[in-house]
Protein backbone atom coordinates (compact mmCIF):
# COMPACT_ATOMS: atom_id res chain seq x y z
CA UNK A 1 0.00 0.00 0.00
CA UNK A 2 1.37 3.68 -0.74
CA UNK A 3 2.35 5.75 2.27
CA UNK A 4 0.10 8.10 0.69
CA UNK A 5 -2.96 5.98 0.57
CA UNK A 6 -1.98 5.11 4.48
CA UNK A 7 -2.30 8.85 5.67
CA UNK A 8 -5.16 9.27 3.82
CA UNK A 9 -7.15 6.24 5.62
CA UNK A 10 -5.86 7.48 8.92
CA UNK A 11 -5.63 11.20 8.69
CA UNK A 12 -8.86 11.22 10.44
CA UNK A 13 -8.99 8.40 13.11
CA UNK A 14 -8.01 9.83 16.50
CA UNK A 15 -5.60 8.15 19.19
CA UNK A 16 -7.48 7.02 22.09
CA UNK A 17 -10.08 4.27 23.34
CA UNK A 18 -11.32 2.22 20.56
CA UNK A 19 -14.78 3.27 21.64
CA UNK A 20 -13.39 6.67 20.71
CA UNK A 21 -12.41 5.92 17.30
CA UNK A 22 -15.73 3.77 16.28
CA UNK A 23 -17.55 7.55 17.01
CA UNK A 24 -15.26 9.44 15.15
CA UNK A 25 -15.25 6.95 12.23
CA UNK A 26 -19.17 7.62 12.41
CA UNK A 27 -19.22 11.00 12.24
CA UNK A 28 -17.44 10.80 8.76
CA UNK A 29 -19.83 8.05 7.88
CA UNK A 30 -23.18 8.50 5.67
CA UNK A 31 -26.00 6.57 8.14
CA UNK A 32 -27.46 4.88 4.47
CA UNK A 33 -24.51 4.14 2.13
CA UNK A 34 -21.56 3.72 4.33
CA UNK A 35 -19.59 6.04 1.96
CA UNK A 36 -18.07 8.89 3.84
CA UNK A 37 -20.21 12.26 4.19
CA UNK A 38 -20.63 16.11 3.14
CA UNK A 39 -18.33 16.84 6.27
CA UNK A 40 -15.49 13.97 5.36
CA UNK A 41 -15.30 15.35 1.82
CA UNK A 42 -15.27 19.66 2.53
CA UNK A 43 -12.58 17.99 5.20
CA UNK A 44 -10.17 16.11 2.93
CA UNK A 45 -10.82 18.54 -0.20
CA UNK A 46 -9.55 21.26 1.88
CA UNK A 47 -6.44 18.67 3.26
CA UNK A 48 -5.53 18.04 -0.28
CA UNK A 49 -6.05 21.58 -1.86
CA UNK A 50 -3.42 22.61 0.66
CA UNK A 51 -0.96 20.13 0.14
CA UNK A 52 -0.56 20.39 -3.36
CA UNK A 53 -1.20 24.32 -3.60
CA UNK A 54 2.36 24.50 -1.89
CA UNK A 55 5.27 26.21 -3.92
CA UNK A 56 7.42 23.44 -3.71
CA UNK A 57 4.19 20.97 -4.63
CA UNK A 58 1.54 22.56 -7.28
CA UNK A 59 -0.15 19.58 -8.42
CA UNK A 60 -3.50 18.64 -10.23
CA UNK A 61 -6.62 18.14 -8.11
CA UNK A 62 -9.84 16.79 -9.48
CA UNK A 63 -13.69 16.57 -8.16
CA UNK A 64 -16.17 14.32 -9.94
CA UNK A 65 -20.06 15.08 -8.80
CA UNK A 66 -22.75 12.41 -9.87
CA UNK A 67 -26.46 12.48 -9.67
CA UNK A 68 -28.90 9.31 -9.84
CA UNK A 69 -30.75 10.33 -13.00
CA UNK A 70 -34.69 10.66 -12.19
CA UNK A 71 -34.25 9.84 -8.50
CA UNK A 72 -37.66 11.26 -7.07
CA UNK A 73 -39.57 9.81 -10.28
CA UNK A 74 -38.11 6.47 -9.25
CA UNK A 75 -39.08 6.90 -5.68
CA UNK A 76 -42.99 7.83 -6.49
CA UNK A 77 -42.78 4.44 -8.70
CA UNK A 78 -41.01 2.11 -6.51
CA UNK A 79 -41.34 3.61 -2.94
CA UNK A 80 -39.00 4.87 -0.34
CA UNK A 81 -37.61 1.99 0.90
CA UNK A 82 -36.50 0.92 -2.79
CA UNK A 83 -35.06 4.15 -3.31
CA UNK A 84 -32.95 3.58 -0.61
CA UNK A 85 -31.83 0.15 -1.66
CA UNK A 86 -31.26 1.68 -5.19
CA UNK A 87 -28.62 4.35 -3.60
CA UNK A 88 -26.72 1.69 -1.59
CA UNK A 89 -26.12 -0.78 -4.69
CA UNK A 90 -25.57 2.81 -6.32
CA UNK A 91 -22.91 3.79 -3.85
CA UNK A 92 -21.34 0.66 -3.96
CA UNK A 93 -20.79 0.40 -7.61
CA UNK A 94 -19.53 3.74 -7.47
CA UNK A 95 -16.71 3.04 -4.70
CA UNK A 96 -15.61 0.34 -6.48
CA UNK A 97 -14.96 1.93 -9.78
CA UNK A 98 -13.10 4.11 -8.14
CA UNK A 99 -9.99 1.75 -7.29
CA UNK A 100 -7.21 3.92 -5.48
CA UNK A 101 -7.12 3.84 -1.83
CA UNK A 102 -5.91 8.14 -2.05
CA UNK A 103 -9.28 8.54 -3.91
CA UNK A 104 -12.46 9.86 -1.89
CA UNK A 105 -15.99 8.66 -2.34
CA UNK A 106 -18.81 10.74 -0.58
CA UNK A 107 -22.36 11.10 -0.83
CA UNK A 108 -22.67 14.35 -1.00
CA UNK A 109 -26.40 14.54 -0.44
CA UNK A 110 -29.74 12.84 -1.51
CA UNK A 111 -28.91 11.27 -4.80
CA UNK A 112 -25.76 13.13 -5.45
CA UNK A 113 -22.44 11.78 -4.84
CA UNK A 114 -18.47 13.35 -4.94
CA UNK A 115 -15.16 11.96 -5.71
CA UNK A 116 -11.94 13.63 -4.90
CA UNK A 117 -9.21 12.61 -7.36
CA UNK A 118 -5.34 13.90 -5.88
CA UNK A 119 -3.14 14.45 -8.48
CA UNK A 120 -5.53 13.65 -11.31
CA UNK A 121 -5.79 15.56 -14.64
CA UNK A 122 -8.79 15.84 -16.28
CA UNK A 123 -8.13 13.04 -18.66
CA UNK A 124 -7.68 11.03 -16.08
CA UNK A 125 -10.63 12.08 -14.51
CA UNK A 126 -12.85 11.58 -17.46
CA UNK A 127 -11.51 7.72 -17.22
CA UNK A 128 -12.86 7.32 -13.90
CA UNK A 129 -16.08 9.17 -14.33
CA UNK A 130 -16.99 6.71 -17.16
CA UNK A 131 -15.96 3.69 -15.50
CA UNK A 132 -18.50 4.90 -12.49
CA UNK A 133 -20.89 5.46 -14.88
CA UNK A 134 -20.79 2.77 -16.77
CA UNK A 135 -20.58 0.61 -13.22
CA UNK A 136 -23.96 1.75 -12.34
CA UNK A 137 -25.53 1.48 -15.81
CA UNK A 138 -24.31 -2.47 -15.96
CA UNK A 139 -26.46 -2.69 -12.85
CA UNK A 140 -29.45 -2.58 -14.62
CA UNK A 141 -32.02 -2.12 -11.46
CA UNK A 142 -35.02 -1.47 -13.78
CA UNK A 143 -36.70 2.12 -13.50
CA UNK A 144 -40.11 2.12 -15.40
CA UNK A 145 -40.05 5.75 -14.84
CA UNK A 146 -36.88 6.21 -16.78
CA UNK A 147 -36.14 7.02 -20.53
CA UNK A 148 -33.68 4.15 -20.59
CA UNK A 149 -35.57 1.76 -18.24
CA UNK A 150 -32.77 1.29 -15.91
CA UNK A 151 -31.31 3.57 -13.10
CA UNK A 152 -28.29 5.72 -14.79
CA UNK A 153 -26.05 8.31 -13.74
CA UNK A 154 -25.34 11.76 -14.94
CA UNK A 155 -21.64 13.06 -14.26
CA UNK A 156 -19.70 16.47 -13.72
CA UNK A 157 -15.81 16.76 -13.64
CA UNK A 158 -13.50 19.16 -13.05
CA UNK A 159 -10.22 19.76 -12.44
CA UNK A 160 -7.24 22.39 -12.09
CA UNK A 161 -4.00 22.96 -10.61
CA UNK A 162 -4.07 24.33 -7.42
CA UNK A 163 -3.22 27.51 -5.91
CA UNK A 164 -2.81 28.84 -2.46
CA UNK A 165 -4.64 32.12 -3.67
CA UNK A 166 -7.62 30.35 -4.81
CA UNK A 167 -10.78 28.73 -3.43
CA UNK A 168 -11.52 24.74 -3.67
CA UNK A 169 -14.86 25.11 -3.61
CA UNK A 170 -14.41 26.75 -6.83
CA UNK A 171 -13.55 23.14 -8.02
CA UNK A 172 -16.76 21.67 -6.36
CA UNK A 173 -19.10 24.43 -8.49
CA UNK A 174 -17.50 23.95 -11.58
CA UNK A 175 -17.96 20.18 -11.20
CA UNK A 176 -21.26 20.57 -10.25
CA UNK A 177 -22.20 22.76 -13.03
CA UNK A 178 -20.92 20.29 -15.59
CA UNK A 179 -23.18 17.85 -13.94
CA UNK A 180 -26.07 20.46 -14.98
CA UNK A 181 -24.96 20.40 -18.39
CA UNK A 182 -24.89 16.67 -18.72
CA UNK A 183 -28.86 16.62 -17.29
CA UNK A 184 -29.60 19.12 -20.19
CA UNK A 185 -27.68 16.69 -22.65
CA UNK A 186 -29.95 14.14 -22.14
CA UNK A 187 -28.28 12.22 -18.81
CA UNK A 188 -26.46 8.87 -18.56
CA UNK A 189 -23.23 11.42 -19.63
CA UNK A 190 -20.40 12.95 -18.75
CA UNK A 191 -19.57 16.69 -19.33
CA UNK A 192 -16.39 18.36 -18.47
CA UNK A 193 -16.10 21.87 -17.01
CA UNK A 194 -15.60 25.30 -18.09
CA UNK A 195 -13.76 26.89 -14.91
CA UNK A 196 -15.06 30.48 -16.35
CA UNK A 197 -18.65 29.67 -16.84
CA UNK A 198 -21.08 31.35 -14.94
CA UNK A 199 -23.22 29.91 -12.22
CA UNK A 200 -26.65 27.76 -12.87
CA UNK A 201 -29.58 29.41 -13.09
CA UNK A 202 -32.73 28.59 -11.18
CA UNK A 203 -34.28 27.00 -14.28
CA UNK A 204 -30.79 24.66 -14.80
CA UNK A 205 -31.26 23.65 -11.09
CA UNK A 206 -34.94 22.34 -12.10
CA UNK A 207 -33.34 20.49 -14.57
CA UNK A 208 -30.81 18.84 -12.29
CA UNK A 209 -33.48 17.94 -9.53
CA UNK A 210 -35.34 15.63 -12.21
Amino acid sequence: MPPSATLLNKSWLPSGPPTSARCCRGAFRDGLTGLFNRRHFDRELGRHWQQTSRADKRGTLAVIMADVDAYKSYNDCYGHQRGDECLRTVAAAISSAASRLTDTVARYGGEEFALILPDTDIEGAMIVAERIRTAVECLGIPHEASSSGIVTISVGVAATQTAQDSDPAMLVGAADRALYAAKRQGRNCICVADLDEAEPTESELLVKRG
